[in-house]
């Protein structure tokens, strides 16, 4: 996120195709267009970038979108579909515990679970020369 935002009125070409929601036909149309105007965000939908994904990554003239609060779950949601937030989420859900040497697993702690004694028990005649 060091990258952006970024002036569509200063950035090269290169740098215009890293916006999501700006294409290649959309940032030569930019390219043009900035040679003889300045461009605000109405000019950009004129100009076919999706706006809807490219406001959290543009400025224009040092101005982000009227009433735009950049928070990262916001940008995240705009960007990813339905099916990998989905994904996102349920990845987050998942709570990770730290292991410890010296508390039992809970495999071993839970009733119906594997008996300890039963573990530390060896099958009969296995030290038994033949």
């Amino acid at each position: 996120m060091d990258f952006f935002p970024l002036d569509v009125n200063r950035a090269p070409y290169r740098e215009l195709l890293r916006v999501p929601g700006v294409g290649v036909n959309s940032a030569m149309r930019i390219m043009t267009a900035r040679r003889t105007t300045t461009l605000s965000f109405d000019g950009l939908k004129s100009l076919g970038v999706v706006l809807k994904r490219a406001q959290y990554f543009i400025t224009c003239g040092g101005k982000m979108t009227e009433g735009i609060k950049i928070a990262p779950s916001s940008m995240l949601r705009s960007l990813l579909s339905e099916k990998a937030l989905g994904q996102y989420d349920s990845h987050l859900s998942l709570q990770a515990e730290q292991l410890s040497l010296f508390e039992q697993p809970a495999l071993l702690s839970q009733p119906g679970g594997i008996d300890q004694t039963s573990l530390l028990s060896l099958p009969e005649g296995i030290y038994q020369n033949a």
